[in-house]
């Protein structure tokens, strides 16, 4: 057993090798033709983009996002749909993900502070402002630390001018 699962290489991209057959009877599909074929497959999903076909050969995709997938903006929840026929040509489930792809999927979630709502934004807000206190504390204990050396000589220059009288 590996420490870290197979992960695909191309994670993140859309297949180049799906292609829609030319059918010279058939007329292309709407997109909500689509749409409705890509709800069959995730039925309590919500919509969120719709590529359309580019070109004779080009397909639809559609992406939706399942109850509980942490990416808001851009879901893996996808279905590659035949212009013509209207078959399903891939399906992307997040849920059927190995371990190392569902990290790579949680990568931008957890960046950007969507994963966990409102709470984990607030909180990234303030981690945001970790370095500007960081950087104003390390001055004023700096500015300190001179004032101390500072006076400290001042002082000994005192005492050493009075043991002298």
């Amino acid at each position: 057993m590996a420490l870290f699962p197979e992960v695909k290489a191309d994670h993140h991209k859309e297949p180049k090798e799906l292609k829609s057959k030319r059918n010279e009877s058939a007329e292309p599909i709407t997109p909500d033709q689509a749409v409705a074929i890509a709800d069959k497959v995730f039925p309590h999903a919500q919509l969120r983009w719709i590529a359309n076909p580019e070109g004779e050969d080009g397909i639809y995709a559609i992406e939706k996002r399942q109850t509980g997938e942490a990416n808001y903006r851009r879901p893996r929840s996808k279905v590659w749909i035949d212009q013509y026929s209207g078959e399903v040509l891939q399906i992307e489930n997040p849920n059927k993900f190995t371990a190392g792809e569902t990290f790579l999927n949680l990568m931008w979630p957890l960046h950007s502070g969507e994963a966990l709502g409102l709470p984990m934004r607030i909180l990234w807000c303030i981690f945001g402002f970790a370095p500007l206190v960081l950087y104003v504390t390390g001055i004023l204990r700096w500015l300190q630390k001179r004032r101390a050396v500072h006076f400290s000589a001042q002082r000994n220059e005192r005492l050493a001018v009075n043991a002298s009288n």
